[in-house]
């Protein structure tokens, strides 16, 4: 994800939108390593059920989806403690952007009003 960047950008939301960046970072590589882990995972549970039915190695379909469920059941049991990791980082980081997006709101805004009072001069 690419943020705007105006012409004008001052250094307070530009700090800001550096952070933000940092936080959309950190989360784009979570959730990239975590799916290209989900689905190697996956593709080697299928492959072990379907050698294990006597099926040959491309023919998917033939995993029922009660089989898949005890995959599932057992990729999040196991992540149960990376995900809780990952909700914490996420909150303590998303937390951490309100002071800056405050003080980036309240500077707009006073931006504002004193164009708005330089204009009507």
């Amino acid at each position: 994800m690419k943020l705007f960047i105006p012409p004008d950008e001052s250094s307070l939301e530009r700090d800001y939108r550096l952070k933000r960046e940092v936080v959309q970072k950190w989360h784009h590589e979570f959730w990239t390593a975590h799916n290209k882990r989900f689905f190697t995972l996956k593709e080697k549970y299928i492959q072990e059920k379907l050698a294990e039915k006597g099926e040959a190695a491309d023919d998917i379909n033939k995993v029922t989806p009660e089989e898949l469920s005890v995959f599932y059941k057992k990729f999040l049991d196991d992540n149960y403690p990376t995900h809780i990791q990952y909700n914490k980082d996420w909150y303590k980081k998303n937390i951490s952007l309100l002071w800056p997006a405050l003080k980036v709101n309240f500077y707009r805004l006073f931006a504002r009003r004193k164009e708005s009072a330089k204009n009507k001069r």
